[in-house]
């Protein structure tokens, strides 16, 4: 089977979105031209343009003088995404980094060098704004619990920092939410779920944020994902 080009990418994104949207006939013909394109070529590797990188450009060093200064501010619900802002810049950069609390209000504090903290900032901003996005847009999937939400934004770090579970790794599990005793005069009927983990979803996701894909077009492919594997489960019905 011959690898993809960026070319038959293209055709796939399209003729997904079309078999997503399309109306009557439009959709049924597009999924069949999708089935017959994954016949004949390999899409299991993106054409990944190496000039469009998130880190692209980026030479930050650590500061060794024990100096620090304020990223960013950040609420409580958001502690883990401000975390992996941290680790990121740990892992790329090697800056250390520490939470601070004080007085409601929590930051990240960077042993990074003055003149760096607005591109810095900057940076923190894309991820930071990316990972919130894109969780939200998951929430809204049928079925997705709240214990989703960190095995879906250890798969946006991962593969934003191309670094995916190997081969045999398990995956992070997803926490069942607690049941309540409740008692119920009918059966309810749940929306379909997605078969799809968390972490493997958003692991494509990740690594389109590295290749600083536009944030409304990762979220919007992120959309199509999930309306198809509604779509599958449904058939499978």
């Amino acid at each position: 089977m011959k690898p993809a080009t960026q070319k038959e990418h293209h055709l796939r994104r399209k003729l997904l979105e079309l078999a997503t949207r399309g109306v009557g006939g439009e959709a049924t013909n597009a999924r069949a031209a999708v089935a017959d394109l994954e016949r004949r070529y390999d899409f299991s590797a993106e054409i990944i343009d190496t000039s469009a990188d998130i880190f692209a450009g980026c030479n930050y060093a650590p500061c060794f003088s024990g100096e620090a200064h304020a990223l960013f501010e950040f609420d409580a619900g958001e502690e883990d995404v401000a975390s992996f802002v941290k680790w990121a810049f740990g892992e790329r950069f090697n800056i250390n980094g520490s939470i601070r609390t004080g007085r409601g209000r929590s930051a990240i504090m960077l042993e990074a060098h003055r003149a760096d903290i607005a591109g810095l900032k900057q940076l923190a901003e894309k991820i930071r704004g990316s990972f919130a996005s894109l969780w939200s847009e998951f929430a809204k999937a049928p079925g997705v619990q709240p214990g989703a939400r960190r095995p879906f934004l250890l798969g946006l770090y991962d593969g934003m920092m191309d670094d995916a579970r190997g081969q045999g790794q398990a995956l992070p599990p997803v926490k069942a939410p607690v049941a309540k005793r409740t008692k119920r005069r009918k059966a309810i009927q749940h929306a379909p779920g997605l078969s799809v983990h968390p972490y493997e979803l958003a692991l494509e996701m990740g690594r389109k944020i590295r290749m600083a894909r536009p944030l409304r077009e990762i979220a919007q492919e992120l959309s199509d994902c999930i309306a198809a594997q509604i779509e599958d489960q449904r058939s499978a019905a």
